[in-house]
């Protein structure tokens, strides 16, 4: 992906929908010199779950201030395959930004967060443990690396297969149709 210079805001308590790295800067300044500190955490986020519910929970309580930066559908595109995301970036970012209270959310248009990080300069980075052992890029503007446990058999992958595999029991049309029709001759018979 290119790096530019504007980063798109989809949810904000403060913001506009577009901001420069500058503004960026500029609001995260301004958070540190009012003596608030600030959490930070990015990912797909494409199908919450109960993983992404705790990570969120974590990164919220941690600072008083929360900004939540989200991978462009392009990139999860690229990186998780055919038929990914299920959700567009908008939608992503908005339940994102509710599910957390978040005081900005946005849409980052760079290959990693680096950049972000060494403009934001969290507290506070909240990453999943897919994370352990391997070389976070940026992580020397952070104050600390907080890294959550994944929940065994918690995935949004894992969550796309179940609802693949729970269609492939659903009834035909023809089933359905037979099941609707002999439920309802059944409630007449007992009126």
């Amino acid at each position: 992906m290119a790096i530019n210079d504007r980063i798109q805001v989809i949810h904000g308590k403060y913001h506009p929908s577009e901001l420069s790295y500058a503004d960026l800067q500029e609001i995260c300044d301004r958070w540190r010199s009012d003596g608030l500190t600030i959490a930070f955490t990015n990912g797909c986020f494409d199908v919450l779950h109960e993983g992404h519910m705790e990570l969120l929970k974590e990164a919220r309580a941690r600072a008083d201030r929360l900004i939540i930066a989200l991978n462009p559908d392009a990139w999860i595109a690229e990186h998780k395959g055919v038929g990914r995301p299920l959700q567009t970036a908008v939608i992503r970012c908005a339940v994102a930004h509710s599910v957390a209270s978040a005081d900005l959310t946005m849409e980052f248009p760079d290959e990693t967060a680096e950049r972000l990080l060494s403009i934001i300069r969290p507290q506070f980075y909240v990453i999943g443990s897919d994370y352990r052992g391997v070389q976070i890029l940026g992580a020397q503007y952070c104050g600390e690396i907080v890294i959550m446990e994944r929940l065994p058999g918690v995935s949004t992958t894992a969550t796309i297969q179940r609802v693949h595999e729970s269609k492939s029991h659903e009834p035909q049309s023809k089933e359905l149709s037979d099941v609707c029709n002999n439920s309802g001759s059944r409630s007449s018979q007992h009126q």
